[in-house]
């Protein structure tokens, strides 16, 4: 067998192992003593021993060529897996791509003239055929390129796209993330055993589903928790209720009828609505970028986790406000640190957020952040520009003043599709592993620069060494940033009681029954 297929893909680089021994073994089976047959001497001492001696000098040089031949495929295939299918670049800039023998660049496309090849004399030769690639175009532009073993075999297709810069305001800023404006979210029911010992649904009765804000109970305005459980003592005397919720942007009223639960193991009866709610805190993040032209932002680089399956964080009704970091507390081995954010009743809006997912959180900016350590526009680099090395972040560890802080990009993993760890990132700054101890919860969005360049956002901190974490490649969060659906209606003003936001777990808080 000189060839292997698996999944669909024909992989002959992983037949010159056997193929070698194959032909070793037939050199050298010549001088075994049954090709001696004819010889009378073949027989004597001497001749056993240098027919042993032909063994084993046939077993060694057999496995030197396996041995050489598994490395040579494990290189060939690891350089054909690690070259990316798409390649995307910036006009003006020049980029040399290298294959070792026996693979080769064969330039399929180039109409708009952004490769260069770096030998011409061999490339007519070959029609087309090179081992070094350049790309250095003047233009945007698309082309395509094919990998090829031996200069036949094509083992991968690469379509380099050149398209134009993009430059957005780095920010590094402490935002905190609403789920609502107001009031605060019905997360989910209960059923309550009511004195009579039967078990009643008021809420689902009610029409209630998880992901309704709750404004008020008889006009007495929600502004937080604690309020809910006692209006509803307070009226429950009164029978049913009227509830002022919101819904998908609609403000209904529902009418319900509390229940008195039977008495439980250290809590008397008292009067309930059968239903979860919680604040509308999700917690604190940092604000990624924003581009002064469009007024689209970015933040976090992974998606904001709901409380329950059915809760969404609804486009256009949820915000990102000002919050000042009031202390933070260190992370160790086994122990992610946090941020620790507040902000009051009419803090700024600092804008409304329409879009929530893998990569982040996206918007339009009401209003834009307090200058920070980049005032002016910086280019984001595309995957190809991102290399491992130094590089900065910027973070807000105290108040609201945005600081930059040194870290190193041990990695940068070659991505053909958006990912959220695209990047490894150690923290090296001194100042900053003593006092949060590395990455800590909260700095979720703090943008990384490298070389004048926004490069991504961390996203991630490895639990086991709070030292290093991942990051999002800044390229994907701008494809989903311009995709982002922005209407231009004016957001609604922030109300309610003054709150401290904690990152816990997937910035969720804590859930209260009433």
């Amino acid at each position: 067998m000189l060839c292997h297929f698996k999944a669909g893909h024909f992989t002959p680089v992983l037949s010159l192992p056997i193929m070698s021994t194959l032909v070793i073994e037939g050199i050298f089976r010549r001088i075994t003593p049954a090709s001696c047959g004819n010889l009378k001497f073949w027989q004597t001492p001497r001749w056993s021993v240098i027919c042993l001696q032909g063994r084993m000098i046939r077993l060694i040089l057999a496995m030197v060529v396996l041995v050489t031949g598994i490395a040579a495929a494990v290189a060939i295939t690891l350089c054909v897996t690690g070259f990316p299918e798409d390649l995307r670049f910036s006009p003006k800039q020049e980029y040399v791509y290298r294959v070792p023998f026996p693979l080769s660049i064969v330039i399929k496309e180039d109409q708009a003239g952004v490769i260069k090849p770096p030998n011409t004399g061999a490339n007519d030769k070959f029609g087309g055929v090179c081992t070094a690639l350049v790309i250095g175009p003047e233009h945007t532009g698309r082309a395509e390129i094919e990998l090829r073993l031996f200069g036949f075999i094509p083992v991968r297709r690469v379509v380099v796209n050149v398209t134009e810069s993009v430059e957005v305001i780095p920010s590094g800023h402490a935002i905190g993330v609403l789920l609502a404006t107001e009031g605060v979210v019905i997360v989910g029911h209960v059923p309550l055993r009511g004195m009579d010992g039967k078990q009643y649904h008021p809420a689902k009765n009610a029409g209630l589903q998880a992901g309704d804000v709750l404004i008020a109970i008889n006009d007495q305005k929600v502004s937080k928790v604690d309020d809910v459980e006692r209006i509803i003592n307070g009226l429950a005397a009164s029978g049913s209720l009227i509830l002022k919720i919101k819904r998908n942007g609609q403000v209904l009223h529902k009418e319900i009828e509390p229940v008195v639960s039977a008495p439980i193991t250290g809590l008397k009866p008292r009067a309930m609505l059968g239903i979860y709610v919680q604040d509308p805190t999700a917690g604190v993040g940092t604000l990624t970028f924003f581009d002064p032209k469009s007024g689209v932002f970015a933040a976090l680089g992974h998606m904001v986790s709901q409380p329950a399956p059915e809760v969404r964080l609804e486009s256009g009704q949820s915000r990102i406000v000002e919050a000042n970091i009031s202390g933070v507390e260190a992370g160790s081995k086994g122990e992610p640190g946090e941020k620790i954010g507040t902000f009051r009743p009419g803090s700024a809006v600092v804008g409304t957020i329409y879009k929530n997912c893998r990569y982040g959180i996206y918007g339009q900016l009401q209003q834009e952040p307090p200058v920070s350590e980049y005032a002016k526009p910086i280019r984001i680099a595309p995957a190809s520009e991102v290399e491992t090395g130094p590089a900065e972040i910027l973070t807000v560890l105290s108040g609201n003043k945005v600081g930059r802080y040194e870290v190193f990009i041990e990695r940068v993993s070659p991505q053909q599709r958006p990912g959220d760890k695209g990047l490894v990132i150690a923290i090296t700054d001194p100042e900053l592993l003593a006092k949060t101890g590395g990455i800590v919860q909260g700095m979720s969005g703090s943008p990384i620069i490298q070389n004048g360049r926004l490069v991504g956002a961390i996203t991630h901190v490895f639990v086991n060494d709070p030292k290093r974490g991942y990051g999002v490649l800044a390229e994907w969060m701008w494809q989903e940033a311009i995709s982002t659906d922005l209407p231009k209606k004016a957001p609604e003003g922030i109300s309610g009681a003054f709150l401290v936001l904690r990152v816990r777990r997937g910035m969720q808080a804590t859930l209260i029954a009433c």
